[in-house]
């Protein structure tokens, strides 16, 4: 294996970027039947200054006297105790630290044979595939991250790496993507019950997987109907919370009713949801106020300063960042301070564990999107 082989897949659906994970880790061991499967993640490269590089720096280094060059050694030696590695790296974000990695590999890979490397990273702006190939420098020049990360991914581009951007399907790419997925699993779908899933799972691609999973258990020698699949993704808690800001900020009350009830109605860990639901909504609420004060809504979503912008208050999701910066533009001053002062409400019950009070605070939130002359019932 002469040309290095890297890859790095960006997408903000686990599925999706799972399954071509999975993929590649199959071609790779095709490639590189001994090699032994490592992974590393953001926490292994935490450090109070620059990344700690040592464990994987020495995965990346020339195997030299240990490897096999003879033939005649036993395949089971050769198993055990083979240098070929198949790396799984997993970045948070393409921020500095991702920067040392990714330099760390371009400087060493090219004297490194036997090796396959995947690097994990979350939703990225596409102008990073579109970065300029560049020479390969001793040392990573210090600056912005932005600028560290060009140099590293432009380098890595040099040897041959790709970037692939997993976008997730919508509209009819999305009943496609369930109408393959049921071939996959063999299930019998007319297209009625493929639009159904695909209308009722929001574009959630796990759900859909998850809902194939248990219908192939549990529908057996029958078409699928839309009322097996009704029921089993009711029973289904396919919400992870990151989408009520979304559907409150997008005046969809039902939906966010439905939403904040999938995720609460375990008594059993209603405390913890609950902490999270408010974290996320006050998080969601402090962009909107930010990004009416920096008119973020005027820049071009393709920009630098728009990405910096939701990365840093840590708004990855695309829909989420739409239904913010619908909010930010549309979103009247009377009802923005009503939905802060009952979030404010349901942090101090929450605070002092009078969790169905602050649950009803969530639920006025919920509802005054569908019905604003609820703010009347309630002093501010």
């Amino acid at each position: 294996m002469s040309d290095p082989n890297i890859i790095l897949l960006s997408s903000d659906d686990p599925l999706l970027k799972n399954e071509r994970s999975r993929e590649i880790v199959l071609q790779a061991r095709a490639l590189l039947p001994y090699a032994h499967l490592m992974l590393f993640t953001h926490s292994d490269f935490q450090s109070t200054g620059n990344a700690n590089l040592t464990a994987l720096e020495n995965e990346l280094m020339d195997q030299g006297l240990f490897a096999f060059a003879d033939d005649s050694v036993d395949e089971s030696v050769k198993k055990e105790f083979s240098t070929d590695r198949i790396l799984k790296i997993y970045l948070k974000d393409l921020d500095r630290t991702a920067a040392q990695v990714l330099h760390l590999i371009a400087l060493r890979i090219t004297k490194r044979n036997g090796i396959f490397i995947i690097v994990d990273l979350p939703r990225v702006s596409a102008k990073f595939a579109k970065l300029k190939p560049r020479e390969v420098q001793s040392k990573l020049k210090t600056g912005t991250g932005d600028a560290m990360v060009n140099q590293a991914l432009g380098e890595l581009y040099s040897l041959g790496a790709k970037l692939q951007i997993l976008y997730p399907p919508e509209n009819d790419d999305l009943k496609r993507w369930v109408g393959s997925r049921a071939t996959l699993y063999k299930l019998p779908m007319d297209r009625d019950a493929v639009a159904f899933m695909a209308s009722a799972s929001e574009g959630n691609l796990t759900a859909i997987d998850q809902t194939m999973q248990i219908l192939k258990l549990t529908v057996i020698g029958r078409q699928i109907t839309i009322d097996d699949i009704n029921a089993t993704m009711a029973q289904d808690s396919r919400y992870s919370g990151y989408e009520l800001p979304e559907a409150i900020f997008n005046a969809q009350s039902e939906r966010a009713l439905n939403i904040l009830s999938s995720i609460c109605g375990d008594n059993s860990s209603l405390t913890e949801n609950l902490g999270f639901i408010i974290s996320g909504l006050d998080q969601a609420l402090l962009t909107i106020a930010d990004a009416k004060k920096e008119n973020i809504s005027s820049l071009n979503r393709r920009s630098a300063e728009f990405t910096r912008f939701f990365a840093s208050h840590r708004i990855v999701n695309f829909r989420t960042q739409n239904a913010i910066l619908n909010a930010a533009v549309n979103m009247g001053q009377n009802f923005f301070d009503y939905i802060t002062t009952e979030l404010a409400k349901a942090s101090r019950y929450y605070s002092t564990f009078r969790n169905n009070e602050a649950y009803q605070c969530l639920q006025n939130i919920c509802t005054v999107v569908g019905n604003y002359r609820i703010m009347a019932l309630h002093s501010l």
